[in-house]
């Protein structure tokens, strides 16, 4: 009879001390501690899940943001929305320079959404979106972020793209100069781009995304055996290319062989 009894107590002991155990070190202690929430610390408690049936355990009152504090994050914390920006852009070779003005309207705009820190990646998406899709395969190699794009993205982008345009265009009118250089080295056949005609060869490349060469190449890969002929026959000892041998190349040599015929 004693046996049983000193069992019994020795159960019920193990399992009050295992309730008030789990009571003060498992996953129904109140947990305690505290937060820094912008720039205040402020003290929390969470209690035991069976005693927050039917009110609110935690209420918390936080100052809203302003605009220096949206523009602090945009600068300096370490998950900002424009780092992330940043590195998109450098992943397609895009220099990406944000500047103050430009991250301070950015916080501005923020600020006038009322919803914290959460809207800067609202803004910056209305701000970035067409820039995602137009850059990448463009020839802008730097985009600055200033208060003028914030405010205006669109127009921006389109007068950032125009004058990338226009550069690019400079420098294959250049390269298809040097190619037509090198062309007639290689062939014995003396031939000279008129600037037109390599501006019109520079847009054909810049729409096909061809190389240079190959789009040279496509254009006059029937003129070494035509102006060889004329040469040999007529002395000549240059062509003049022009917009219209670019845009008709086979019936402009058609036309220049045809003339060397009658000329005879």
């Amino acid at each position: 009879m004693r046996k049983p009894v000193v069992q019994w107590t020795i159960a019920v002991v193990i399992t009050l001390g295992s309730a008030v155990w789990q009571r003060y070190s498992g996953p129904s202690y109140p947990v305690r501690g505290k937060a820094d929430v912008g720039g205040q610390t402020i003290a929390y408690r969470l209690d035991r899940t069976h005693s927050i049936t039917g009110r609110l355990p935690v209420v918390v009152s936080c100052q809203e943001l302003i605009v220096d504090d949206l523009f602090q994050i945009l600068k300096n914390s370490e998950g900002s929305i424009i780092r992330q920006y940043i590195n998109a852009f450098e992943a397609y070779g895009i220099d990406f320079v944000a500047s103050d003005p430009g991250l301070y309207r950015i916080a501005q705009k923020a600020y006038e959404d009322h919803t914290g820190a959460r809207s800067l990646v609202g803004v910056c998406e209305r701000t970035f979106r067409e820039y995602k899709y137009n850059l990448p395969h463009s020839a802008v190699k730097r985009l600055e972020l200033t208060e003028r794009l914030v405010d205006h993205p669109d127009q921006v982008l389109g007068e950032i793209l125009e004058v990338a345009t226009a550069n690019r265009l400079k420098e294959m009118v250049a390269a298809f100069s040097t190619i037509a250089g090198e062309w007639s080295k290689r062939n014995g056949i003396q031939v000279h781009l008129q600037p037109e005609a390599a501006l019109m060869l520079s847009q054909k490349a810049l729409e096909s995304g061809d190389t240079l060469e190959d789009v040279f190449a496509e254009i006059f890969k029937d003129y070494e055996h035509g102006l060889n002929l004329i040469r040999r026959m007529d002395g000549v000892q240059q062509f003049e290319i022009t917009e219209d041998v670019i845009r008709d190349p086979k019936s402009a040599l058609d036309q220049w062989i045809r003339s060397y015929y009658v000329s005879r």
